[in-house]
């Protein structure tokens, strides 16, 4: 069966169901990517090295060693784009819980790590104690100002740092406001953890458990974040999150000499042979109903299917971008892939507008 006819091709008549309301935020086709600044990574460099030997010279090795750590989790942020104010934010604006559930496992290898480390109190720089701090008014207060904080400002402490270190001058002023309400905080420090009432300090290791029941007790509420999220995209559809730039990844990985294969779809035979509703039956008995809408301006192409064997009976909904060959010869030469052969079929027939099939075969930019 070829790839037009698993998206529509109506082979029988038969019932079908109404489908549910279709999302209205389909996947964004991941942007071109801007060149890299040499320049300004030069200087960086250079600041950094410079930096680097006055701290190692004026603070010691301790301190030096804080720093190259602190411009590793700095590029690693940057790189990666990895803040705590987005991932709440797609999961309370959209439903997408992905970058929530890496947050997670963040938390749980650092548990891991730390658990063990705590419960000894020795590690290879010397004795080691845990941090505690009472939970009072001054936790609750100065949490949900941290929070409404970094959604009015677009950034957390760590992402606010790195942006302004990537060129982006608008985060300045969110560092300005978040200067200035750290200094605030400093100057009244007493009046929030001497006079309001407060609690004791909390260490889930404060039982006859230890440290491995506050390990498990910290991995379960953990887990139980995980399963919100899956719960919280069952119910509302979120978009998928941006794919990596695969194929500019495999332009750099194609040798000179190399062919880069491309086999899709082709948009225009799709679009004129579209089926809305389609059921049939498998050879065990199985029967399957299909519903489709297709957005011609976004190019994408809703599938709602429903099957029932007995008593058993699944459903699956999934969203499908669909190129054009125009749209597909633009992208590749962004990606410095240079198409040379357009095909209709793996047995080489001329592309043209009733080809079920889109095959480009390219070649790396010189």
């Amino acid at each position: 069966m070829s790839v037009a006819d698993r998206l529509g091709r109506t082979t029988a008549q038969g019932a079908s169901h109404r489908a549910p309301d279709a999302p209205d935020r389909p996947a964004v086709a991941p942007a071109a990517q801007p060149p890299a600044q040499v320049r300004v990574v030069l200087v960086g460099l250079a600041a950094a090295v410079v930096l680097g030997g006055a701290v190692a010279t004026t603070s010691g090795a301790t301190s030096f060693t804080l720093f190259v750590v602190g411009l590793t989790l700095g590029l690693v942020l940057f790189h990666s784009r990895f803040g705590f104010t987005s991932a709440w934010r797609q999961l309370v604006a959209v439903g997408q819980g992905k970058a929530l559930r890496a947050h997670m496992l963040m938390l749980a290898v650092a548990c891991t790590l730390f658990a063990p480390v705590l419960a000894g109190g020795v590690t290879l720089a010397g004795p080691v104690v845990p941090s505690l701090a009472p939970v009072g008014t001054s936790l609750f207060v100065g949490a949900f100002l941290f929070g409404v904080g970094m959604q009015l400002g677009g950034s957390c402490a760590s992402g606010t740092l790195f942006a302004i270190g990537s060129g982006q001058t608008a985060i300045l002023v969110t560092l300005a406001g978040f200067v200035a309400g750290s200094v605030l905080g400093a100057y009244h420090f007493t009046f929030w953890t001497q006079d309001l009432p407060t609690g004791r300090p909390v260490s889930l290791a404060d039982t006859r458990f230890g440290y491995l029941g506050a390990w498990v007790v910290s991995l379960a509420v953990m887990g139980a974040v995980v399963a919100a999220t899956y719960l919280v995209a069952r119910r509302r559809r979120p978009p998928a999150l941006e794919q990596p730039p695969a194929a500019r990844g495999a332009a750099r990985a194609l040798r000179d000499d190399g062919v880069f294969v491309l086999e899709t779809m082709h948009r225009d035979h799709i679009a004129g042979d579209y089926a809305t509703r389609d059921w049939w039956e498998t050879d065990d008995g199985m029967t399957v109903w299909v519903e489709r809408e297709f957005d011609a301006v976004e190019g994408v192409s809703r599938e709602w299917t429903r099957w029932t064997k007995g008593a058993e009976k699944g459903e699956k909904y999934h969203e499908l971008r669909i190129r054009t060959a125009t749209e597909w010869d633009r992208l590749l030469r962004e990606a410095r892939l240079v198409p040379v052969d357009w095909y209709g079929d793996w047995e080489l027939a001329p592309f043209i507008h009733t080809s079920e099939d889109l095959i480009v075969v390219c070649r790396k930019a010189g």
